[in-house]
């Protein structure tokens, strides 16, 4: 079954129902949030990533990605496509999983780094020892040392933070080769603010 077959052909009306589709063509499930589904089939040079057209937060990023070239960013090998109403579809290159438990680079996961950053850039702090200026002054200082990584967390801040909430995990960040990537780095519906 080509990706085209899921898009053209069949349309299935449920992430549910495309990955019965999906693992009949050969496709394993291997991994999912909480608004999306990533297969793969062995012969594929991509995954292929479903996910719920509610998630505005993901669509504004891939367009992040696809227009600003950083190595921390995913490569995204097709457009979104509407599959139905209620999920799309993308084909996203193959990416390793990150295990904190196996990077001692530093005192703390590069996960939690990134979210400091994040979670603290656009914040004025009125007492600089306390615990958040001292969390986000450790991740600036050590995001300093990657420049790339900073970059693609500044473009986040800019471009996604002033309408979503991050949302970096463990489960958000994943490696191609050993190289660090964000591949969905914001909650799903616009914040209140």
């Amino acid at each position: 079954m080509k990706y085209k077959d899921l898009m053209e052909f069949n349309r299935p009306t449920s992430k549910k129902d495309a990955g019965v589709i999906l693992k009949n063509a050969g496709y394993k499930r291997i991994g999912f949030g909480g608004f999306s589904d990533v297969y793969h089939k062995d012969d594929q040079a991509y995954v292929l990533k479903l996910f719920s057209s509610s998630d505005k937060g993901y669509i504004d990023f891939i367009k992040l990605a696809k227009s600003h070239t950083n190595p921390h960013f995913p490569k995204f090998f097709s457009n979104v496509i509407k599959v139905t109403d209620m999920y799309y579809a993308v084909k996203v290159e193959i990416l390793k999983q990150y295990n904190a438990d196996y990077d001692t680079t530093y005192d703390l996961p590069i996960s939690t780094i990134i979210s400091n950053y994040l979670g603290f850039i656009n914040h004025t702090f009125a007492d600089s020892n306390s615990y958040f200026a001292k969390s986000f002054k450790q991740a600036d200082d050590i995001l300093n040392t990657i420049p790339s990584l900073k970059q693609a967390c500044d473009l986040i801040a800019q471009y996604l933070l002033p309408k979503y909430n991050e949302d970096i995990g463990e489960g958000n960040i994943m490696l191609r080769d050993n190289e660090i990537v964000i591949t969905d780095p914001i909650c799903a519906f616009e914040n209140n603010k």
